[in-house]
């Protein structure tokens, strides 16, 4: 069974858009959209993979497939999270895709819903 990424409730004005991918992508990833398709947004990659995110994997693909990615503000889904409790602002992390506690109050891209003890998909609000 898949996981489900996916747990609005239907009322956010979330969008489902099909991508074409430039590397693989998991589903509950953070992605932005490089020149050769959708990467995992990381602090890594430079500015642009960091600062332009446009939303979270819905699909796991491989590169070259497309993958469908949930868009908008105020959508609760499954991201991929650092460990860290519920209530914390998020940010880009170094590790693809996943989100870390934002304790320098720098662009916050979502909001942690849930206590988690590890790294995994954990319940988020995007905020965007």
């Amino acid at each position: 069974m898949a996981t489900e990424i996916l747990e609005n409730d239907g009322s956010a004005p979330a969008r489902i858009l099909p991508f074409s991918c430039g590397e693989t992508i998991t589903a509950g990833n953070w992605v932005t959209f490089h020149g050769d398709g959708l990467r995992n947004a990381d602090t890594d990659h430079g500015s642009g993979y960091k600062e332009y995110v446009i939303g979270v994997a819905l699909t796991t693909q491989t590169s070259g497939n497309v993958c469908s990615i949930i868009t908008g503000r105020g959508v609760i889904c499954k991201i991929n999270t650092t460990a860290g409790g519920a209530g914390k602002a998020l940010k880009v992390s170094s590790t693809d895709g996943q989100l870390e506690d934002n304790t320098t109050l720098g662009h916050t891209v979502a909001i942690r819903l849930e206590t988690t003890g590890d790294a995994g998909l954990a319940k988020c609000l995007t905020a965007y």
